[in-house]
This record gives C-alpha cells, sequence and structure tokens, in this order.
C-alpha cells in the first residue's frame, strides 16, 4: 500500500452518515535521495499524488558565500644583495678602496613582506643590527589607553621590531606592525653586524639611520602641536615627500597611498577632520590627488615657523601681527 493512502477505519453495526473525508496532507520523505524538484525526464510515480497542479518553479539560486578576509602570506627571503648597491650612502665615509672591499662583504638576504602583514622576518635579536627597509612602506602603531599614533617607516630607515617596548613605562602601550604596501627588507644578521664594527665610519652611519627616526619623531610631535588641522597635514606631508617624494612637471608625487585614518594618526587629528583638510588643500590647488589615491604636492613646501594657509597659498605671518 502506498505511504499517502488513506485506511478506512472498520466497519459500525449502526449506519452513520459518513463525514466528509479530508484531503491527504502532503509528505515529503526524510530520504535526501528524493529530489524536491522532479527531474523533467523522470516519470512520475502514479502512487504519490501531485498535490501542486502545473509545473513547479524553478528553485531560487543560491548566492555563493561572501570571501573572508585574505590572510597576507608569511614572510619570505627572495634574494641576497650587496647592501651598498642598494643604498650607497651607508658607505660614505669609505674611500674608494675600503668602499669597494666594504661592497663585496655587506651582503644580506632579503625578504618580501605582502601588503596588511603584521608579521616581519625573525632573526637573532642578540646578534643582529636590525633590518633595513629596501622599498614600500610601514606603519608602526602604537596606543596609549585609547590614542593611537603611527610612525611611518620606508626605504633607507632601520628597525628592530623585536625589541620589547620600555617596560618601566608606567602606562604601558602596545605596539602593532602593518605593511601598509608590498615591502622588501634586508636582515642586517651577525656577519652584517661583525663587518659594521670593524669600520668607524660604517658604524656612524647605520647608527645614524636609527638616530634619524628620534629626530624623525621629535620633528612629528611639534607638528602635531600645530593648532590648524590643515597645516598639520600640509606639513607632515611635504615631510614625507621629502623623504620618498618623486618630482614631476605637475609637483612632487608621494609614491604610496596613506588613507586618512593612517594619515591621522600621524598628525594627531581624528579620521573626519583630516578629510576636511584635504578637502580644503585641494580645493586651494595646494595638493591634488590622482584617480590611485596618491597625492602630490603642488606648489612650494611650507616657509617654515608662523605659516598660515591663506588664499591658496603659504604666507609667513608677523608674530607681533598674530599676537
Amino acid at each position: 500500500m502506498s505511504a499517502l493512502s488513506v485506511s478506512p477505519g472498520p466497519a459500525s453495526a449502526t449506519a452513520e452518515v459518513p463525514a466528509p473525508a479530508e484531503a491527504p496532507t502532503p509528505v515529503v520523505p526524510d530520504s535526501p535521495s528524493t529530489p524536491l524538484v522532479p527531474d523533467p525526464g523522470t516519470p512520475a510515480d502514479p502512487a504519490v499524488p501531485s498535490t501542486v497542479p502545473g509545473p513547479a518553479e524553478p528553485a531560487e539560486p543560491i548566492a555563493p558565500p561572501e570571501p573572508g578576509p585574505e590572510i597576507p602570506p608569511e614572510p619570505r627571503q627572495s634574494a641576497t644583495v650587496r647592501l651598498l648597491d642598494i643604498d650607497p650612502d651607508l658607505g660614505a665615509g669609505l674611500d674608494a678602496a675600503m668602499f669597494a672591499r666594504a661592497r663585496e662583504l655587506l651582503r644580506a638576504p632579503v625578504f618580501e613582506v605582502g601588503r596588511g602583514a603584521r608579521t616581519l622576518p625573525e632573526c637573532d635579536s642578540d646578534s643582529a643590527f636590525g633590518l633595513l627597509v629596501l622599498s614600500g612602506l610601514l606603519g608602526r602603531r602604537l596606543r596609549v589607553c585609547q590614542a593611537h599614533a603611527t610612525e611611518l617607516l620606508g626605504p633607507g630607515d632601520i628597525l628592530r621590531p623585536w625589541d620589547p617596548f620600555d617596560s618601566l613605562q608606567s602606562v604601558p602601550p602596545e605596539v602593532d606592525w602593518r605593511s601598509l604596501t608590498p615591502v622588501r627588507v634586508a636582515i642586517l644578521d651577525q656577519s652584517v653586524t661583525r663587518i659594521i664594527g670593524r669600520r668607524h665610519e660604517l658604524l656612524l652611519a647605520f647608527s645614524g639611520r636609527l638616530l634619524h627616526r628620534v629626530r624623525t619623531g621629535t620633528y612629528l610631535r611639534a607638528v602635531s602641536n600645530l593648532t590648524r588641522v590643515d597645516e598639520r597635514v600640509l606639513v607632515s606631508l611635504w615631510h614625507l615627500a621629502s623623504r620618498w617624494g618623486n618630482v614631476t612637471p605637475d609637483g612632487v608625487l608621494l609614491p604610496f597611498r596613506l588613507t586618512h585614518e593612517v594619515l591621522g594618526e600621524v598628525v594627531g587629528a581624528q579620521r573626519p577632520s583630516v578629510t576636511l583638510a584635504l578637502s580644503r588643500l585641494r580645493r586651494l590647488g595646494i595638493v591634488e590627488r590622482l584617480s590611485d589615491g596618491r597625492l602630490v604636492l603642488c606648489g612650494e613646501a611650507p616657509a617654515g615657523p608662523g605659516t598660515r594657509i591663506r588664499g591658496g597659498e603659504l604666507r609667513r605671518l608677523d608674530d607681533r601681527a598674530v599676537a
């Protein structure tokens, strides 16, 4: 007997008026092998009556799942380079013969770090001098309570990301790294450190890169104390352009794209304030934005202390007039 057939009850001795039969309730089999929509090429089962007249509507297509966030690959070694070929300024204090000798000896492995990666190559912190950035842009983000600050590092900078932050800080910070663009770094390992220690010219040059970060941090701290956010943004952009900018017929091009959030953490301002500041600088013709998001600085850099943005140009004001 079919599963959907209705069995009659036992006959009663007393004749009664039979109640109208209820319509059978369709039962969908639990077996996963039974399709919900029958294949048009398969003959219908005569024992299973159709409860829905007419052809079945096609099933609604299921949208594919949203792709998850892309996980940047781990840093990987790509090559070994001569450091003085990539950054000859590190050997500027050497004479010609010593420079040629150091050029052959100073070789370092190069690692590639993908955009968005939060890990950097590891090495022996007790013997390695540090990491030398060859290309790209890194961000070192420092958080104290609810405040954030980002230090930008690019070609020529030396860092030691494995060093712990000063444990004597009364309010301990949180520090993390992020590659804002694809980055290439050279590991100044133990062999490089030994060679640096043999020549005072090299020792001063490599140590000077570490001291340059300290001076840059002090400079940007002063910039963050400017009253107007648009002045902070403009001076900071010129600072970045003086280090890594490319001169073009239209102005000085910053070779990387900075989000308003990152720029705000550089200048000490909220993202909406940075957006308004950049809009004003663009409206005045001081900054132009390319289609790929990179910025071009037009005209001349700010003249120095006492400058103000007025009418599309920077002017030095008399301190007595300001007072």
